[in-house]
């Protein structure tokens, strides 16, 4: 079987061709995605996690502390410091006392302090009144603001003094000591942590600022958190509900939180004119846990959708061969092959590419490995190789049963698996006739469809997820960093897709072709010049992208819904845009069979031929041999350096 399977792909030089590319694009795309997506996935969790670990996961408040700002998990900076108590000491035992709770840290805001700022010593040399004049001066991002004050001190005799200074400046200003340096003052504001200890030092529990509820806020540590997954989020979320119900108090999840620039408008207020707007460093609640969640959901929807636009490549490129062939089988069939024969003959061409497919998946994953620039555990290894395998064996299911519904009359007819042709159109012109061509032959025409639509709709899923995710990661400063850790990744997954749909085409398009030829030979005997003929076959190849951009965008706002529960009013015409690939799409892929329909000529259409050379075909089988003798050679080596 395998020399009638090599004669049949050298008979068809250009599918064989075909057949390679699109083996080493599954390859190629296989590899990154399945067995290095796991090292970027890593990466991005561990950059997730350094870049911004909070000490504590849980923020208790009292209740009456929420603000509007925080219906969108946009926190004020030092939020904690315009607290003043609220929660009792009775809450906070409570809420001590909680299983999966390792610390709870109180805070009570007691007051403002003012303390001096010594600024410059110095010495008078004559007496008199001294004048000492400030002017503070305070940004706010948009103006500066001042302020000005004057203080008066006394040096030498005050008796002769208090003669000379005039009453009203005696009676509105304070005469201080003798003024031996310059000084400013401040205030700090002072935060109890821990009451227990804070009785012993500050007299916390004696205090009589706040009353029976001295604290302001608890931080809490929930045993058991130590990574950034989502197992961690529901144990989170679960003690912070719990928290809730018991105490009454507001719980905040801080864990995976970041610092986010944030425009505030200030209007007019009273006698004050409007300020404008001015950045100021917000906290963006769960930034971290939406990047997580949002880029895994990329990611895994782009490595299905790679493997099923694969799968539905070769089962395309099967049924194209079956039909290229079906007389060839039932030929088969008349000279005493058996149906089953027929079914493991495609399974078994199906499992040598397949094969070929694990090894040059295997050997990249091995070199990348021996250059040192990932790491990679051997199961991931064979799995990866298993996975193109794979994809070929299920691709050949169908194939394989539909060659048991031919019969060995068939020899004698000629035709697709439908006996009728669609024509819904009356053939007025180019354009209604590729519509009916497209339509006739609606069964390969909708495996194109598929292959493009699903791409098609990944990618427009993808951009609405990156618009989300900047939505984050662009306006948190967590995000401004591991942004470009997940672009690259989705980007190969959409160009693999793409370039599989534009073999899918091509395949079936190549098939069209050459069941046309005496139909474009006839075209070209009564006058069709070749821009006709390539403007017919790209026209279809427009119909197909034409359909699998409305398919394909029906399913992305599908998945939309599904995912986020909302309709993208806002990226709508964004997103809309994307239907211009599948159309790109389908005309790029019937490029190469437009071209060979172009070469066509008159005469051909009175029969076709195979020219191979007996030379040709020898040395053909030279460099196949060499190639998988070095395949061979390197797949061992790199089993032997990975497995090391």
């Amino acid at each position: 079987m395998i020399r009638f399977i090599w004669r049949n792909w050298w008979r068809n030089k250009e599918r064989f061709i075909l057949l390679v590319v699109g083996a080493l694009v599954i390859s190629s795309g296989l590899t990154y995605l399945i067995g290095l997506s796991e090292t970027n996935k890593g990466t991005i969790v561990d950059e997730l996690q350094q870049r911004w670990s909070a000490s504590y996961d849980i923020v208790v408040r009292p209740q009456g502390s929420r603000t509007i700002t925080e219906e969108v998990n946009l926190l004020e900076p030092n939020y904690l410091s315009g607290l003043s108590g609220g929660i009792s000491i009775e809450q906070y035992e409570k809420i001590k006392a909680m299983s999966d709770i390792e610390v709870a840290a109180p805070i009570a805001m007691i007051g403002y302090a003012d303390y001096p700022v010594k600024l410059t010593e110095f010495e008078l040399e004559k007496e008199g009144i001294y004048r000492v004049h400030q002017e503070v001066i305070n940004g706010n991002g948009i103006k500066e603001l001042s302020s000005s004050s004057n203080n008066y001190y006394a040096f030498g005799d005050w008796d002769i003094l208090q003669e000379n200074l005039s009453i009203e400046v005696r009676s509105n200003n304070y005469l201080g000591h003798k003024l031996d340096y310059l000084f400013v003052m401040r205030s700090m504001l002072l935060a109890g942590i821990d009451p227990e200890q804070e009785a012993k030092l500050v007299g916390l529990d004696k205090s009589i600022i706040i009353g029976d509820e001295p604290i302001s806020a608890i931080r809490i540590k929930v045993a058991g958190v130590s990574d950034l997954t989502e197992e961690s989020q529901q144990l989170l979320e679960q003690v912070a509900q719990n928290i809730e119900n018991e105490t009454g108090l507001l719980t905040d999840i801080t864990l995976g939180s970041s610092p986010q620039p944030t425009l505030t408008h200030v209007p007019a207020v009273t006698n004050q004119e409007e300020l404008g707007w001015f950045q100021q460093p917000w906290v963006k609640i769960g930034s971290s846990m939406t990047i997580f969640k949002e880029a895994k959901i990329g990611l895994l929807g782009l490595i299905v959708s790679v493997i099923a636009v694969a799968i539905v490549y070769v089962w395309a490129s099967g049924l194209v061969s079956l039909l290229a062939r079906r007389k060839e089988f039932a030929l088969l069939l008349a000279v005493g092959w058996r149906p089953n024969q027929l079914s493991r003959l495609l399974f078994l061409e199906s499992s040598i590419l397949g094969v070929f497919v694990a090894i040059i998946s295997w050997m990249m994953l091995g070199f990348v490995y021996v250059s040192g620039e990932a790491t990679l555990s051997p199961i991931r290894f064979l799995l990866t190789g298993l996975f193109g395998f794979m994809v070929y064996l299920l691709g050949a299911v169908i194939p394989a049963l539909l060659v048991r519904t031919i019969s060995p009359y068939e020899t004698m007819r000629t035709g697709e698996i439908s006996n009728t042709s669609k024509r819904l159109l009356k053939t007025r012109g180019l354009s209604s006739m590729a519509f009916n061509h497209f339509i006739g032959k609606w069964k390969r025409s909708l495996l194109s469809i598929i292959a493009i639509s699903l791409p098609t709709s990944l990618l427009g899923l993808f951009l609405y997820i990156t618009i989300r995710l900047k939505g984050v990661m662009y306006t948190t400063w967590l995000g401004q960093y591991v942004a470009l850790e997940v672009g690259p990744v989705h980007y190969a997954a959409m160009i693999v897709t793409l370039l599989i749909a534009i073999l899918t085409t091509a395949e079936i398009m190549w098939q069209n072709i050459a069941e046309r030829q005496q139909e474009i030979a006839l075209l070209k005997a009564v006058g069709w010049k070749n821009r006709n003929v390539r403007f017919l076959i790209l026209t279809e190849g427009m119909f197909s992208g034409l359909f699998a951009a409305i398919i394909g965008l029906t399913l992305t706002f599908g998945m939309m819904w599904g995912l986020y529960r909302q309709f993208p009013t806002e990226e709508l015409l964004f997103i809309l845009s994307t239907g211009i690939v599948p159309i790109l799409i389908g005309l790029v892929g019937t490029i190469i069979p437009a071209e060979r329909a172009v070469r066509i000529s008159p005469n051909q259409g009175m029969g076709g031929n195979f020219s191979n050379r007996k030379a040709v075909e020898r040395r053909m089988k030279w460099v196949l041999i060499t190639a998988l003798l070095l395949l061979a050679g390197g797949f061992i080596y790199t089993v032997i350096q990975v497995v090391a």
